[in-house]
């Protein structure tokens, strides 16, 4: 007999590629406020960004140091892997002892995303 497949679970809350509409995270996995010291805002290059625990359908790029504001950190770019559409960047080390609560998080450009 053949093989049924199941459908997908749903993403709750979906935040998808403004380009494509390609599901790429949910609200529910947002890093809350309370989480974040001195409960600043994040900045993108487009501009407010937030930092996300989960990402989905995205490319990663080699990790590279980036000097932000907040010091240096090894960062990998993230690009929608359906229609290659910058997304954010990966947080994979901060080189600032201060600011190594942020490593293994996504952040993510809130204008591109719908």
């Amino acid at each position: 007999s053949p093989r049924r497949r199941r459908p997908l679970p749903l993403i709750p809350h979906p935040l998808s590629c403004k380009s494509c509409r390609s599901c790429i995270t949910s609200v529910d996995v947002i890093l809350p406020q309370a989480a974040i010291p001195n409960s600043r805002g994040f900045k993108g290059f487009a501009g407010k960004a937030s930092l996300f625990s989960e990402v989905y359908h995205v490319t990663l790029s080699k990790p590279g140091v980036h000097l932000m504001s907040t010091g240096a950190h090894t960062m990998q770019e993230i690009v929608c892997s359906t229609c290659d559409a910058y997304l954010g960047w990966k947080i994979v080390k901060a080189h600032s002892r201060s600011e190594r609560w942020k490593e293994g998080y996504n952040m993510l450009e809130l204008e591109k995303l719908h």
